[in-house]
C-alpha cells in the first residue's frame, strides 16, 4: 500500500483483537490477516457497535469496524 488508507464498514466477525467481549472467534481470520499484513491499526474504542435480542437473551459485539495506517 502507498499513502494512507482507511476502511469502515460493517465486516459481521467476531474477534477479541476489536471486540474484548468476544467468547468465540468466528469469520476473523481473513480481516486479522489483511491487518497484519498491511500493518493496519484497529482504530475502534472497543465500544459496542451492534446490540442484539434472541431468544430471551440480550448482548452486544463489534462488528462495525474501522481500520488504517
Amino acid at each position: 500500500m502507498v499513502g494512507r488508507h482507511c476502511f469502515a464498514g460493517d465486516f459481521n466477525t467476531h474477534s477479541k483483537r476489536w471486540d474484548p467481549r468476544c467468547q468465540v472467534q468466528r469469520d476473523a481470520a481473513f480481516w486479522e490477516d489483511v491487518i497484519d499484513e498491511n500493518a493496519l491499526e484497529i482504530e475502534n474504542d472497543g465500544r459496542p457497535t451492534h446490540n442484539w435480542t434472541r431468544e430471551d437473551q440480550e448482548g452486544e459485539s463489534v462488528l462495525d469496524l474501522m481500520l488504517g495506517n
